[in-house]
């Protein structure tokens, strides 16, 4: 099981406060829309990392520790030549079981800023994951009959690209039951409305290794 930690120390939780507000900066609209609606100072947080850490490293959110995994190499073969590599260790199963646990019901939805693609990229078509365009902004979204390991992991692995990773789960902006279709269009209202109902924020951490999860207190 990978490490959980609960961020309790004031000192530790002020670091995680700041660096989820970096992270928002530079993300998407949606991300804007959360550095104004979330009070992240007043809620709980904790990281999901994929190797154990010491207290001193706990709060460098922004650094591997990839030196404590264990993994084995894999050779990868190059232009026919071989070289050895290293899995990054991951915490995505755990994130995945998070956003699994929140999604309980139709009125959930769970929004991934993709940081890279753009609307008209010939990939999305066949992306896996259920994807909306606000502009040219991509976002996969997991709605709550999506609650599923495997759509939720499909979202994750489209979505999740350096530098940045950021997302986040609410109430859905649209009345219960509608059509919301691969390929949709959301709204910088629909966006708002989703912004204002955030229990849950996650952003990239230690390097990818991990995630850096915020929760509303009474959530």
């Amino acid at each position: 099981m990978m490490p959980t930690i609960e961020i309790q120390k004031p000192s530790a939780h002020a670091a995680a406060v700041e660096y989820i507000r970096q992270q928002l900066a530079q993300g998407k609209s949606l991300s804007k829309l959360m550095l104004e609606a979330v009070d992240v100072k007043s809620g709980k947080a904790m990281a999901f990392s994929a190797v154990s850490l010491d207290p001193a490293e706990i709060v460098q959110y922004g650094q591997g520790h990839t030196r404590q995994a264990s993994s084995s190499p894999q050779t990868l073969l190059i232009e026919g030549t071989a070289h050895a590599a290293h899995p990054i260790p991951s915490a995505k199963r755990q994130l995945a079981d998070t956003i699994y646990a929140l999604l309980g019901s139709s009125e959930d939805l769970c929004l991934l800023e993709n940081p890279i693609a753009q609307a008209g990229d010939p990939w999305l078509l066949r992306a896996k994951s259920r994807v909306l365009f606000h502009g040219g902004e991509v976002y996969h979204a997991l709605l709550g009959v999506d609650r599923d390991q495997a759509k939720i992991g499909n979202a994750i692995s489209e979505a999740e690209r350096p530098p940045v990773f950021i997302g986040a789960v609410g109430r859905a902006p649209w009345p219960d039951g509608t059509d919301i279709t691969s390929l949709s269009t959301v709204t910088a209202q629909e966006l708002a409305s989703f912004a204002n109902t955030i229990r849950c924020v996650f952003v990239r951490a230690y390097d990818g290794e991990g995630y850096l999860i915020w929760k509303r207190s009474n959530g």
